[in-house]
């Protein structure tokens, strides 16, 4: 691969093209599968995952990949990942989870709260949402 010559703002020009070819190339693989079955929660799962891995974490593969330093240079290095975590990331992580699990039940609670006006109301019926 070589050094790269492509400039910061080309790389993420390139990485966000790519994120929305591939979000589309998995809307289109999730209809031809599942059609638009948005009841089946087989088919809600199957989205989901498909468009988390996309979204998340194709463009860090992708980046790690674009800035690898050499062809020698193994991947798991490039993502820091040679290492394990360390136990004050894991401590931070479990803090974090804590810490945003009521913050995140609140804002649930804010949202189904939330009065739609009339001219709104089609947007929370049976018919749109069915779950």
């Amino acid at each position: 691969m070589g050094k790269n010559t492509f400039s910061w703002p080309l790389k993420i020009l390139f990485l966000f093209s790519v994120m929305l070819v591939a979000l589309f190339v998995v809307a289109v693989v999730i209809v031809l599968f599942f059609g638009v079955d948005t009841t089946s929660i087989n088919s809600v799962i199957t989205m989901s995952i498909l468009q988390n891995l996309v979204a998340f974490v194709l463009p860090v593969i992708m980046l790690a990949i674009m800035n690898k330093r050499s062809e020698l240079t193994p991947l798991s290095h490039t993502l820091w990942m040679s290492k394990g975590p360390t136990f004050k990331s894991i401590a931070l992580v479990v803090l974090v989870w804590i810490v945003a699990m009521p913050a995140m039940n609140y804002v649930v609670e804010l949202n189904q709260s939330l009065e739609f006006p009339s001219n709104l109301k089609w947007m929370v019926s049976e018919r749109f949402f069915p779950w």
